[in-house]
């Protein structure tokens, strides 16, 4: 698909959406394997579910948290040069 600048300035819901669904269906994918991991958890006893259930919920939280993170430290990887006037960028 090719989205240019008229695109997202004529209909910026549907060019949102666009670059948003698949982020959005792997969350669910995410919350969908959270559930079934506390449920078997659950035939195995109230303290597992518990643990598991806390697991998930930070595993949840951790790896959105992570990947919002991750382009912007992969551009701080950039060298900087700091007052030396000698180095061409």
């Amino acid at each position: 698909m090719n989205m240019t600048t008229a695109d997202m300035t004529n209909s910026p819901y549907k060019t949102i959406w666009n670059l948003s669904w698949p982020q959005i269906l792997m969350m669910i994918f995410h919350l969908m394997i959270g559930l079934v991991d506390v449920w078997v958890a659950s035939k195995l006893g109230r303290e597992i579910q518990a643990s598991m259930g806390m697991i998930s919920q930070s595993l949840f939280l951790f790896s959105g948290h992570s990947s919002s993170n991750s382009k912007r430290l992969s551009s701080s990887n950039q060298p900087v040069h700091r007052g030396r006037h000698d180095i061409e960028s």
